[in-house]
């Protein structure tokens, strides 16, 4: 979860301009950006004390509302967890069985 601060005063008493934060971080894996995954909330106000208010006001809702789609989304995977189970055992029964893998040269024990 984001939220955009954009807008809000700085020490010098000068309000910062809009940008995208999350575009500058990418997956380990793959090269989306961190921005088409979390979820920002954008206040709708441009006066700082209105941004703080609205922040300061809808903090705990939008927490709330992340934890109620992260808990949907647990859900979800544990409900198809007895497919996924099921389609591993399956994959298993057809794949070749793993050969025992023959010890390196130089790593094998030798009788004393």
């Amino acid at each position: 979860m984001g939220i955009y601060i954009c807008g809000m005063k700085d020490l010098d008493g000068e309000q910062s301009s809009q940008f995208e934060p999350f575009d500058d971080f990418t997956m380990e894996r793959g090269s989306a950006k961190l921005s088409s995954i979390v979820d920002a909330y954008d206040p709708p106000y441009s006066a700082s004390k209105q941004i703080y208010d609205y922040i300061k006001d809808n903090l705990a809702e939008s927490i709330d509302e992340v934890i109620e789609s992260l808990t949907r989304s647990i859900d979800a995977f544990l409900a198809s967890w007895p497919e996924m189970q099921a389609m591993a055992k399956l994959l298993q029964s057809v794949m070749p069985a793993k050969r025992s893998a023959k010890p390196r040269k130089g790593l094998a024990v030798k009788p004393q």
